[in-house]
């Protein structure tokens, strides 16, 4: 479930609201390698926290120790790191782990970057891969709510809006968990918008629900006189 979210302008690179998002001891923080920052990935480490993200390919590291791993399985290799670079090796001074996994479904290799020491290299690849439902998030927002263009043109028009569509969002995804709703978030929606002002309960219109029987009078009369 969504928890927490930061509006910014589009000029504030994401990697700078690391540290405004990921303040709790004690959970795991999945990422893209596009928000790596070593100085805020070292603030979760300080804090008691785990996370899971893509190493970047121009980082700067050496070899400290090759842990052991299933010849002939996903996982490629499995070694602890040091970061070399100048400014790396002082926002980040502790030991990471670097994971190289082929991905049989997308035939692709990717390197995986933790300070979690004790998993399962397997699970640390299963871990990142539950970042996309992150992607699947925003996908939806952006194809069926009112997002792509805006009704004000100012930052307090712009930001209400998206505010309004992620309470939707995630309003829709509470009831659609908590009430048993097999049909899609999508048909949901559609439901709410067509029957908005039918005395209904979210449920009840998600429930038993069969077409409506239109009845489409005899246009015969109007048409008269039209050519095509």
């Amino acid at each position: 479930m969504p928890y927490d979210a930061v509006l910014t302008e589009g000029k504030v690179h994401d990697a700078k609201e690391i540290q405004n998002l990921c303040q709790e001891s004690g959970v795991i923080y999945v990422m893209d390698r596009g928000y790596v920052d070593y100085k805020s990935l070292h603030c979760i480490e300080l804090q008691g926290s785990i996370f899971v993200t893509r190493l970047k390919d121009n980082t700067s590291y050496r070899k400290v120790k090759i842990n052991n791993q299933t010849k002939g399985g996903p996982v490629i290799s499995d070694v602890l790191i040091e970061l070399t670079g100048t400014v790396t090796k002082n926002y980040y001074p502790e030991r990471l782990r670097k994971i190289r996994y082929y991905d049989e479904k997308t035939k692709k290799t990717y390197e995986y970057l933790t300070n979690d020491l004790e998993r399962d290299g397997l699970e640390i690849a299963a871990i990142y891969k539950e970042r996309w439902d992150v992607e699947l998030f925003f996908k939806w927002i952006k194809q069926n709510l009112k997002i792509k263009s805006f009704w004000g043109t100012s930052k307090n028009a712009v930001y209400s809006q998206i505010w309004v569509a992620l309470i939707l969002a995630i309003l829709l995804w509470i009831n659609k968990v908590l009430n048993g709703i097999k049909i899609s978030l999508n048909k949901m929606l559609i439901m709410i918008k067509a029957a908005s002002l039918n005395q209904n309960d979210l449920v009840g219109l998600c429930t038993n629900i069969s077409s409506p029987k239109l009845k489409v009078k005899n246009l015969q009369p109007l048409l008269q006189g039209f050519k095509c």
